[in-house]
C-alpha cells in the first residue's frame, strides 16, 4: 500500500505540474492562436482544457490519498490525461493538429513531457499494483533471520 501511496502523491505533482506548464502557455501567448478547429476546439482552448482537466484530476488525486478507494479511479484520469496530452503533443509537432507547425521543443515542453511520462508510469504502478513483485522485508539476525552456527 506504500507504494500506492507514493504513487498517488508522484501522480499528483505530476498532473498539477502539467496543469500549471499549460496554464502558462495559455496565459504566456498561445491565448489567441485560432488556426484551426476541430470541433470548435482550437489551439488556445486546448491549453485551457488541457488545464482545467489538470485541476480536476489534481483535485481527484489529493481527494484519493484520504481516500484509497479512489486511487485506482484516480490513478485511470491520471493517466488518461497524461497519455492524451502527450499524444496531442506528438501529433502537434508531426502532424499540424489545430493548425500548429512549431517543430522547436521549448523549456515548457521538456517540463510538461516529463511530468507527463512520470505520472502516467505512477499510474500504472497503481493499477497493475496487484500484478507486480513485491519486495521482501530485510531479515535481520537479530530476529531471528540468521544462520545458525
Amino acid at each position: 500500500m506504500q507504494r500506492a501511496r507514493i504513487s498517488g502523491v508522484v501522480m499528483t505533482l505530476g498532473v498539477a505540474l502539467s496543469g500549471g506548464v499549460h496554464l502558462r502557455l495559455y496565459r504566456g501567448g498561445y491565448r489567441d492562436i485560432h488556426i484551426d478547429s476541430i470541433a470548435g476546439i482550437d489551439l488556445s482552448r486546448s491549453f485551457l482544457l488541457s488545464f482545467i482537466s489538470a485541476a480536476l484530476i489534481t483535485a481527484l488525486l489529493v481527494v484519493a490519498l484520504a481516500n484509497p478507494k479512489l486511487l485506482k479511479p484516480a490513478a485511470a484520469a491520471a493517466g488518461i490525461y497524461a497519455a492524451g496530452a502527450i499524444a496531442a503533443y506528438l501529433k502537434t509537432r508531426n502532424g499540424g493538429l489545430l493548425g500548429f507547425e512549431d517543430t522547436a521543443t521549448s523549456t515548457e515542453a521538456v517540463i510538461a513531457k516529463s511530468a507527463e511520462l512520470v505520472t502516467l508510469v505512477a499510474a500504472a504502478v497503481v493499477l497493475l499494483g496487484d500484478r507486480l513483485p513485491q519486495s521482501e522485508p530485510a531479515r535481520s539476525e537479530a530476529a531471528g533471520g540468521g544462520l545458525a552456527a
